[in-house]
């Protein structure tokens, strides 16, 4: 459950772990993957749990906002291509813990432009 106290202007997260103060908002944590280049378009933002087990159970990424969005490229510079991105952000830290992007973009990314 999430828990806001208007009177400390906090955010709290229960998790299994524990109670976590969450100290990221989802804008700032959206216009961070913005100002990355990392995704273009935001289609989705939820605060949750980690994909990566490992990562649930560090304290500073129990709790992160999966944020799925488009990556706008052009293939050789003259077919537009929109890739979804999925990329996770700490509430805690607000550094990305994880981004998922097509194979192509891994594989031959050299031949994608802006």
């Amino acid at each position: 459950p999430l828990t806001i106290d208007a009177e400390t202007n906090t955010i709290t997260v229960t998790t299994p772990l524990g109670v976590v103060n969450v100290q990221q908002l989802p804008a700032s944590a959206i216009q961070n993957l913005l100002a990355s280049n990392i995704i273009d378009k935001v289609e989705s933002a939820e605060l949750t749990e980690p994909e990566n087990e490992a990562d649930k159970k560090d304290p500073n990424k129990q709790v992160v906002f999966r944020i799925k969005g488009l990556k706008e490229t052009k293939f050789l510079g003259l077919i537009k291509v929109d890739a979804p991105i999925l990329a996770e952000v700490s509430a805690i830290t607000g550094e990305q813990t994880f981004v998922s992007q097509p194979w192509f973009l891994n594989a031959f990314g050299f031949l994608f432009a802006k």
